[in-house]
């Protein structure tokens, strides 16, 4: 073993969070105090009706599809302390951390109660800029792509650079898995310190890496494997030792065991990778194989795209209804999803359907912010005089998707891959 196996991955990241935490406690301390004539548990009041108050960047409309609290349904203080927490929640995946919703609770004749949410969105929390101190092996362009934190560019049009809580524990993980990738397996990544300017709009944060040695590849074997030789095995990984570790080498190495399965028998394995330490620098590979009878995606799920359409998504997929469900497929179509820029965090989960052979499989992923680039330009010539320009390219544009109000402009003209220039 390694002298140092396990990962910080943002342990520090709750310094943030703690301290929006102890926003909302203040918060919700106040809350308890908000509602006014408190009715008896058992009474249980009749909602006659729900109003919102206050809040402006998202309508009122959709923070009411979120409540639990609605007309006709019963008063309850744990539905209520639900629904602020949604609320703020929402307002948080908005830009908006320091939003404060409160529930006001007025009781009417007839066992029945007016509720009002009251909201204080506070300002908006822009990502203004990411440092890193450490990681020497790559450079700022390719940790920020790593990370998929997306500082605000082009004024807010490009990229809005908003801050979410937990994007700084995930940015930490993603950027722990790209080292580990590259042979960096005693990587830590953790929250080095962060500043919020006066007005509490805009945050910078710099994250500390520490690299830790690059192991080198020495060597790799094959275990499991009962229809095929393990020389034959061997031969057909085609790996070279001696370098760098580098995990796309591996995964290619994954996928021509399989395809020597498929070419001399009617079995695909189970092809997982593992990893066995020699001295302080050095790994062999093992390829775990486990030969059973084909398993069948039965079909495909996608959830947590609010922005992104679906279609984007399947064309990312190494896999689709009807296929044999093979773990490479699963790991090339998370690194295709990871590589497009498009998410933040994306997980992909195969589930028994009772079926026997069947699975299906849920693509769950979190929205990154629109990415775009933005550029100035200009010149003078004895011809053609002073010249200037302006460039504007959208990524993830979509022209025919169009706000679904004058005040919910959430995913508007964004989520279909295509590009705008």
């Amino acid at each position: 073993m390694p002298p140092h196996r396990h990962f910080q991955a943002a342990a520090s990241a709750g310094a943030l969070l703690l301290l929006l935490a102890l926003r909302n406690a203040g918060a919700q301390q106040e809350l308890d105090g908000a509602i006014h004539h408190p009715a008896r548990a058992e009474e249980e009041p009749i909602v006659l009706s729900v109003a919102i108050e206050g809040g402006e960047v998202i309508s009122a409309a959709r923070i009411e599809r979120e409540l639990l609290t609605r007309p006709g349904s019963r008063l309850s203080r744990e539905r209520l302390a639900a629904d602020r927490e949604a609320i703020e929640s929402e307002y948080a995946e908005e830009g908006f951390p320091l939003a404060h919703a409160e529930s006001l609770v007025r009781l009417v004749p007839l066992g029945r109660a007016e509720v009002t949410f009251r909201i204080d969105e506070g300002p908006r929390l822009r990502l203004h800029e990411i440092e890193f101190a450490g990681g020497e092996s790559f450079s700022r362009r390719e940790l920020i792509a790593a990370c998929g934190l997306e500082p605000v560019r082009g004024f807010g049009f490009l990229s809005r650079g908003d801050y979410r809580p937990g994007s700084i524990g995930t940015a930490a993980a993603r950027l722990v898995r790209f080292y580990r990738s590259r042979g960096f397996f005693d990587v830590e990544v953790a929250l080095d310190g962060f500043r919020i300017d006066d007005l509490q709009r805009r945050i910078s944060v710099e994250l500390r890496i520490v690299e830790g040695a690059r192991y080198r590849l020495a060597g790799c074997d094959v275990r499991g494997q009962k229809l095929l030789p393990r020389e034959l095995l061997l031969e057909e990984l085609d790996l070279e030792t001696g370098g760098a570790y580098r995990g796309e080498e591996v995964e290619a190495a994954a996928r021509r065991l399989i395809l020597a399965y498929q070419k001399r028998s009617d079995v695909v394995p189970d092809v997982r990778v593992s990893h066995r330490w020699r001295g302080d620098e050095e790994v062999i590979v093992v390829f775990e194989i486990e030969e059973r009878p084909h398993r069948f995606i039965r079909r495909i799920d996608i959830s947590g795209n609010w922005k992104t359409r679906d279609r984007v998504i399947r064309r990312r997929l190494a896999m689709a209804p009807g296929d044999v469900l093979l773990p490479v497929d699963v790991e090339e179509s998370l690194a295709h999803l990871e590589q497009s820029g498009l998410f933040a965090g994306v997980e992909i989960l195969p589930r028994a359907t009772g079926e026997e052979n069947a699975y299906d499989i849920e693509v769950a992923v979190e929205e990154t912010e629109h990415r775009g680039r933005f550029a100035l330009g200009g010149g003078a010539s004895s011809g053609a005089g002073e010249v200037a320009y302006v460039q504007i390219q959208s990524l993830n544009f979509d022209i025919f998707r169009l706000p679904r109000g004058l005040t919910d402009w959430r995913g508007a003209f964004a989520g279909g891959d295509q590009k705008l220039e």
